[in-house]
């Protein structure tokens, strides 16, 4: 059943988590699909009810506790509701599947932080359209110890742990994997993950483009005690179907994280400092809900993404 058959025919749901996930320990198999098992130590360990939301595109095989016994659970589409036994410290959940838009293969792996690829406390809607993902806005930061088994190198926001291959450790609100069409263009000053794939005339995000988007950061930013630097987060050139399914205008600053397009003029690499500075400031959803509201008043038959079409025309024609 493709996404918008499921979530025309299924309800989606809010609602805050009563619990926090204190450290997640992940290990991850990604060839023909993503396989996963996933180990979650739990802040309150005497609740009836734990919810999560994961993907419904992910099959849960089984869900144990410590010491490996069953634990009995609910699953409604994207959200799992596993049964408190009177002391549950310790949540394991074995899963696997995949998602057509953001991928885990053979070939290439999209798996921002904000999708829930991995269990996120609380239940959240996915998707706002049926046919696009809302990124989950995620509020407290949490320990990351993840392994993939790949045959592809995999690039992440979090550590990569030295000499092991595609282990990675960390705090984050957001843990984000990708592999593919990712190099590393990293420099001593910004750590840039950029899309590299030849013969698509693509422009990489590099040292100094980051260098002009922060000179426009530094221009337009009235914040004194809390200042946007970009050398303190990780930066992601924002791929086709991120741009076009999931993030509004290809731009979404996380705690620890910006995804970002390459612009091509000076205006449009204001314009990025400008939303940069505006998701601080408000948050993303926010953000995204003044800009549609501003967008439909300039013009009643946009459709929302001001300048991705224009000024990322060739991203379209990568994936």
């Amino acid at each position: 059943m493709s996404d918008y058959l499921f979530y025309t025919e299924n309800e989606q749901k809010n609602q805050d988590p009563d619990f926090e996930v204190t450290s997640y320990d992940m290990d991850l198999s990604i060839y023909r699909q993503l396989d996963a098992e996933v180990s979650m130590t739990l802040s309150d360990t005497g609740l009836e009810y734990y919810n999560f939301t994961l993907y419904h595109g992910y099959n849960v095989l089984k869900i144990t506790d410590i010491e490996g016994n069953a634990l009995k659970y609910n699953r409604e589409g994207d959200y799992v509701t596993v049964i408190g036994n009177g002391n549950l410290q310790l949540i394991n959940i074995k899963y696997s599947g995949y998602s057509p838009i953001l991928y885990s293969n053979y070939q290439a792996c999209s798996l921002p932080g904000f999708f829930a690829y991995y269990p996120i406390p609380g239940f959240y809607k996915i998707t706002g359209d049926y046919t696009t993902y809302n990124p989950i806005e995620i509020k407290s930061e949490t320990e990351f110890n993840i392994r993939v088994d790949s045959a592809r190198q995999f690039y992440s926001n979090l550590d990569e742990v030295k000499n092991e291959k595609n282990c990675f450790v960390g705090v984050t609100s957001y843990p984000t994997l990708f592999s593919g069409f990712y190099k590393s263009n990293s420099s001593d000053i910004y750590k840039i993950y950029a899309i590299t794939v030849k013969g698509w005339g693509l422009s990489k995000i590099d040292e100094e483009y980051i260098d002009e988007i922060q000179k426009y950061i530094n221009e337009l930013d009235n914040n004194s005690s809390n200042k946007l630097n970009l050398k303190e987060y990780t930066i992601i050139q924002t791929n086709e179907m991120l741009s076009s399914n999931c993030i509004y205008d290809g731009i979404f600053l996380g705690d620890d994280t910006v995804f970002i397009n390459k612009a091509t003029d000076e205006e449009t690499k204001k314009q990025v400092a400008e939303i940069l500075l505006a998701q601080r400031d408000m948050g993303y959803s926010k953000y995204v809900e003044k800009a549609v509201v501003d967008s439909e008043s300039i013009n009643d038959n946009q459709q929302g993404r001001r300048y991705n079409c224009a000024d990322f025309e060739e991203l379209h024609q990568v994936f």
